[in-house]
Order: structure tokens, then C-alpha cells, then sequence
């Protein structure tokens, strides 16, 4: 038995452990397999028979046909565009067997992810776009709130407002509202609050 060697008294481990990397596989043997991940993961193994545009296509519709449920089919669909990106002439290509009848299902299944995609970007860009509503709601509220205070504060310390006085606490920003009301504590009339 091999035993580890030691250095200043302290023994030293070796690991042994067995590497594999995908870019060794045939893309065809795992598409030839019967689980659904070996499709989608064929699309980093070296092809042998295939240009890249019909190994697209074969990852697709082994995928499309594929008892699966939609979001599993979602997620496979997205690996392979994800990692077999096509472009000039591969695109092309990949676009001319796409249109074929009997690739039919690749469409088919293309259009199911892009709408899914879409429906999800709507779904975050909604989420975003309410976050940043109920934001601005609740700046308005505070904002509104402060010049509510402001104007009831002056009332009480200098009687009765003009109008031109409320429609100024009113369309003020809060930075001003704050600044005026630190003001209100120490003016003695009410032309100083306002002042500067």
C-alpha cells in the first residue's frame, strides 16, 4: 500500500479523481440516448456526422418530442440555445431545416420558448414597473402628508392662508417642505418661512 509522504511532519494526501468533459462525448451517442438531459447537454459535445445547424435541430426535436412538462421543456430548450449558438451561414442553414414539415415541431416548440421568455420579461418588467409605481405612491403620500402638516402648522402659528401660500406648500418637493418647516419653528412672520 501506498502510504502519503510526510514533510516537517505533516502528512501530505494525494486525491486521484477521474475528469470528464463533455467536449469528449459524440453529440450523436447522446442524442441516440433516451434521457432528456443527455439531449440538451449533447449540444457542448463534439459532433462527428453533424454541421452545427443539424445538431440544433435534432437536440430541438428530440426535446419538442419529448414527454416533458413545460417548464422542463423550457429549461432543456433554453440550454441549447444557450450553448449551440449559431451564426452566418450555420444560421441560415439552421433556418432553412427549421422550415422543413418534418421540423415542424422545432417551430412549434421555438415559438412555446420565445413566448415563454416573453411572458417572463413582461412578468419582471410588471413587477419592476409596480415596485417603482408603489414607490413613487408612497413618496407622493409622504410628500402630500408634510405639506398637509406644514400648512396646518402655519395656520395655527400665523391664522388664516392664502391660496398662494397652500398652492405653494402643495407643489413644493420634500427637501422644501423639510427646510420650510425647520423655518416655521423660529420665524416670526410668515414671509420668512418662505424666504431664500
Amino acid at each position: 500500500m501506498n502510504q502519503s509522504p510526510e514533510v516537517l511532519g505533516h502528512v501530505i494526501e494525494r486525491f486521484r479523481y477521474l475528469e470528464f468533459g463533455l467536449q469528449g462525448c459524440s453529440a450523436e451517442e447522446y442524442l441516440g440516448r433516451p434521457e432528456p438531459l443527455a439531449w440538451a447537454l449533447s449540444a457542448l459535445m463534439r459532433r462527428e456526422h453533424l454541421s452545427p445547424a443539424e445538431h440544433k435541430v435534432q437536440c430541438l426535436k428530440r426535446i419538442a418530442a419529448a414527454r416533458l412538462a413545460g417548464k422542463r421543456r423550457f429549461i432543456l430548450g433554453r440550454t441549447v440555445d444557450a450553448y449551440l449558438v449559431l451564426r452566418g451561414q450555420d444560421q441560415r442553414q439552421f433556418e432553412e431545416l427549421r422550415s422543413c414539415e418534418e421540423n415542424q415541431e422545432v417551430v412549434a416548440m421555438e415559438m412555446t420558448l420565445l413566448q415563454r421568455a416573453e411572458a417572463q420579461a413582461l412578468k419582471k418588467g410588471l413587477a419592476q414597473g409596480l415596485e417603482k409605481g408603489l414607490a413613487r405612491g408612497r413618496d407622493q403620500g409622504r410628500r402630500e402628508a408634510e405639506a398637509s402638516l406644514l400648512l396646518d402648522l402655519l395656520e395655527r402659528k400665523f391664522g388664516p392662508l392664502t391660496k398662494a401660500v397652500r398652492a405653494r406648500a402643495t407643489g413644493a418637493d420634500a427637501r422644501e417642505l423639510r427646510r420650510w418647516g425647520k423655518r416655521l419653528l423660529t420665524a416670526k412672520r410668515l414671509e420668512e418661512v418662505f424666504a431664500g
